[in-house]
């Protein structure tokens, strides 16, 4: 049995430190969010260029996003510690494309947070295929780096900054 896991994975992630993921683990994960489509797929890019939680962007409300970014309120960030994410042009094409319904950003059909994660993962296995496990909000830190070395930034340039 494979030990590879779904792309993206936090849950089933057995390592806690973060590995550089490839450029082309990034393409792969991203098309398999555009095929995930609203919400999963949305919240996991969001996840992916913001380096935020999947549950603090689940619960992510539109009065929270202003021109100067989103205000993560501290009773859903890790420790309590609310603070403002800076949204890229990427982040805010993302947004952009989340109907405008109530007051989440991505709800499930009676605007309540996104729930039931058991479903998308398993979908994102069989789109991603085997991959190494990776955590979203932790591959933040080395993606810069990534995308420099790996073309990443010609192929999302206008998006991400």
């Amino acid at each position: 049995m494979s030990r590879h896991r779904q792309c993206g994975s936090s849950a089933l992630a057995k390592r806690r430190s973060a590995r550089e993921v490839s450029a082309e683990e990034i393409r792969t994960a991203w098309t398999a969010f555009d095929k995930l489509g609203y919400p999963f797929g949305a919240v996991y890019k969001m996840a992916l260029v913001t380096g935020q939680r999947r549950g603090e962007i689940a619960g992510m409300k539109w009065a929270e996003i202003s021109a100067d970014g989103w205000k993560l309120p501290g009773e859903r960030a890790k420790k309590g510690k609310g603070h403002l994410v800076p949204l890229s042009s990427l982040a805010r094409d993302i947004l952009d494309g989340a109907p405008q319904i109530g007051e989440l950003v991505f709800r499930s059909h009676r605007d309540a947070p996104v729930q039931n994660w058991s479903k998308a993962p398993k979908q994102l296995r069989k789109l991603c295929g085997p991959m190494e496990p990776w955590h979203l909000h932790a591959s933040a830190e080395h993606l810069p780096r990534t995308y420099a070395a790996s073309g990443l930034i010609d192929w999302w340039r206008g998006r991400w900054w």
